[in-house]
């Protein structure tokens, strides 16, 4: 680890000199890009090639069509109209709207450099974009086809680098509208802007008030014809209160899958609050509340990792927090956490169904071996799981 970490710090260090040449703007969109693509290379998803990927695809696609369907299979999606209605107006091809998801989580990492880059420097704000492109903030984007989460992850990595507070409003309103789960980033939102938190609580508050209302004009008919309510939310609300575990899981999982969302970067947190002692007691507890409440609402659903990543900003926090206050320990964190979340094999479970994430290289050599064998073998690799982690729920 210390000789990558050399060579991890030395690469840094040009990059540094070169962001300062070609400014912000370019050096974000590089950054998003560049740790996008290795990303995408790193841990390609074991679903694509076998074809089975993309259960809402077919949904998606359908009210990329028609955005007012009157029902869909995947009842979470009735609610999740907005890309879909985008590229119905401006009519776009199936292949550009399955794509939009894409563009908007490259995006996003170029707002985070960006953001993260003007509290610290180009070479921590690099590290840190690659550390968080190395979880299911950007996997499942990858992974998913259909899934437009990445739209509300562009419009909070953008509400990082936007404090006016009618701008915030209209982020909001497009990040809920989007996908509720917006809701989950503004305690940490208010605490990257902590001078100016007052108004932009009422900012985001009026933007969500709006995209609930928008949500609730259309399912109606006060806005065009209306569409049949999902209860997906009151099923797992249903399912905790009764059997008192996670929606067709158990603690166990639950756990892992908590943990296993932004991986090595869960130092951060722990080092913020449990290491830097001149942060506030108020700013810590209020901190853990928000990753409290984002837990709490992820035993909700089966894709526990995936919504926890909907609460990124507390990364950002929790890093730009410890930079502030211990620089030298910010610096020797900084690139092991990188280098670990690029190098750790990724795996979560969805319900107690797996869903891995490995390089490139090799999934394409077990695509060959399934090709001609049958066989899958991470498929078999997850039979021989000990029970406590596919037991009945």
């Amino acid at each position: 680890m210390t000789n990558l970490s050399v060579v991890a710090w030395r690469a840094l260090g040009h990059w540094e000199n070169w962001s300062k040449k070609i400014g912000l703007g370019q050096a974000s969109l590089t950054a998003g890009c560049l740790t996008w693509a290795l990303s995408a290379f790193f841990f390609f998803s074991t679903t694509v090639l076998y074809g089975n990927n993309s259960p809402r695809l077919p949904d998606f696609l359908r009210l990329c069509q028609d955005p007012w369907l009157w029902q869909v299979q995947d009842t979470a999606l009735a609610y999740r109209r907005l890309v879909p209605s985008v590229a119905w107006v401006l009519d776009l091809p199936p292949l550009v709207a399955i794509l939009v998801p894409h563009l908007s989580i490259i995006l996003t990492l170029a707002f985070v450099y960006a953001s993260f880059a003007k509290r610290t420097d180009h070479a921590a704000a690099m590290a840190t974009t690659l550390a968080l492109a190395c979880t299911w903030l950007v996997f499942w984007t990858n992974a998913y086809l259909g899934y437009a989460d990445a739209v509300t992850h562009l419009a909070v990595a953008s509400a990082l680098a936007i404090s006016s507070p009618w701008a915030s409003a209209g982020l909001a309103a497009v990040g809920f509208l989007n996908d509720e789960r917006f809701v989950v980033a503004v305690p940490f939102l208010l605490m990257w802007h902590q001078n100016r938190w007052g108004r932009l609580a009422l900012a985001y508050g009026f933007g969500m008030t709006l995209g609930l209302l928008v949500r609730h004009a259309t399912q109606t008919g006060w806005i065009g014809p209306g569409f049949a309510s999902a209860d997906h939310l009151g099923i797992g609300w249903r399912w905790i209160t009764t059997t008192w575990r996670p929606l067709e899981s158990n603690w166990a999982l639950f756990a892992y899958n908590v943990a296993a969302s932004w991986r090595w970067l869960w130092a951060w947190p722990l080092l913020a609050v449990f290491g830097a002692s001149r942060w506030p007691l108020v700013s810590r507890f209020a901190f853990l509340a928000g990753l409290a409440v984002t837990a709490a609402s992820a035993a909700l659903v089966h894709d526990v990792a995936r919504s926890i990543t909907f609460a990124f900003p507390a990364i950002l926090v929790a890093a730009g927090r410890v930079a502030e206050i211990d620089r030298h320990r910010f610096r020797a964190y900084l690139v092991p956490i990188a280098i670990l979340n690029l190098v750790t094999p990724a795996l979560i479970f969805n319900g107690i169904l797996p869903s891995a994430m490995i390089p490139l290289p090799i999934e394409l050599a077990l695509f060959a071996i399934w090709k001609i064998t049958g066989v899958q073998i991470l498929y078999e690799l997850y039979l021989l799981l000990p029970g406590i982690l596919i037991s009945e729920f």
